[in-house]
């Protein structure tokens, strides 16, 4: 059977991801026999890319209206902190927190939303100004170190705990990213969001609100980055004004290779999913097999470089 050269392309343009996945396994299966194809291990790997998963899912609204939220990062650690300060410092029962931290994370959502619609600012600019504020609140609200004492017992067990023998993260994980999946695929709003990233003008002259659904973007990417840094927060029982920020490079390396995942240069949820797999195999392969742990940058940074070029492309094609 011939295969032309462009069914090839269009071959590897949606599938090659999964192929480079199922190889870098098969890969390092043989070069760690004894420690990497365990259950153990690839049950440590989903773990490890649970708060990833939350807080990249949440980007991923963004991005597939071709606007940018470099806050999350900072946000996460914001919310992170501040979940576990009222609950040490201020004497808030771990409910009242947890619902304070989430609206936290949806009303700076809002504000990015609300400053890159009304005043016309870049994305860009616009979000990585919000997220040093949140750098400076977080240690004017710290002092500068970490909150780890006066945290109620219970909030640990929230983010290391187990329902029904799962995971209570992976529960979580699930449940939200399985909810962004749904609003974004089968939702007049998800489809009208696609339409604005694919072309602005067209959604505008179709009657699209363009300003009220890049707003709800952004607060999805807040909550989003909200639940993750309580989710962190709780599964290391520290308020940390740094915990979660080098999630950013991490999340825009998952949706970048998300882009190029099963739709030809297009963000989606699973997609983005399957890249926060893709790097945490390959991650924890290079460590187990003796790789420096401060390769990781260099690793994801790599991966984020490629994934750009070949979504740009991949885009290009589409249209």
């Amino acid at each position: 059977m011939h295969f032309s050269r462009r069914e090839i392309e269009h071959f590897f343009g949606k599938y090659g991801t999964l192929v480079a996945l199922i190889l870098m396994i098969a890969l390092f299966s043989l070069w760690i026999p004894s420690r990497f194809p365990t259950l153990t291990n690839f049950l440590t790997i989903i773990k490890q890319g649970v708060i990833l998963t939350i807080i990249a899912s949440g980007l991923t609204m963004v991005l597939l209206m071709n606007e940018f939220d470099l806050s999350i990062g900072y946000l996460a650690s914001f919310v992170g902190m501040l979940t576990t300060g009222l609950m040490a410092r201020q004497g808030l029962p771990m409910p009242a927190a947890l619902c304070l931290g989430m609206l936290c994370g949806a009303g700076v959502g809002l504000l990015n939303g609300l400053v890159i619609t009304t005043l016309r600012i870049s994305s860009i600019v616009g979000t990585l100004a919000t997220g040093s504020a949140l750098v400076g609140l977080s240690y004017l609200y710290t002092g500068g170190g970490q909150i780890s004492s006066g945290i109620p017992r219970s909030f640990g067990i929230f983010g290391r705990g187990s329902t029904l023998g799962l995971p209570n993260l992976i529960i979580i994980m699930v449940l939200f990213c399985g909810l962004l999946w749904l609003l974004s695929n089968y939702t007049n709003m998800g489809r009208r969001m696609y339409a604005i990233g694919g072309n602005p003008t067209a959604a505008w002259l179709s009657g699209i609100n363009i300003k009220r659904h890049k707003i709800t973007g952004f607060v999805l990417s807040g909550v989003s980055a909200g639940l993750a840094g309580i989710c962190l927060a709780s599964l290391l029982s520290v308020g940390h004004p740094e915990a979660a920020n080098s999630l950013l490079l991490d999340a825009f390396a998952a949706a970048f290779l998300g882009a190029v995942t099963l739709r030809l240069g297009q963000f989606h949820i699973l997609g983005t999913a399957i890249g926060v797999l893709i790097l945490r195999v390959t991650l924890n392969g290079l460590i187990m097999a003796g790789a420096e742990y401060y390769l990781q940058n260099l690793i994801t940074a790599g991966i984020l470089l490629g994934a750009v070029t070949l979504s740009g492309r991949l885009g290009k094609r589409r249209l």
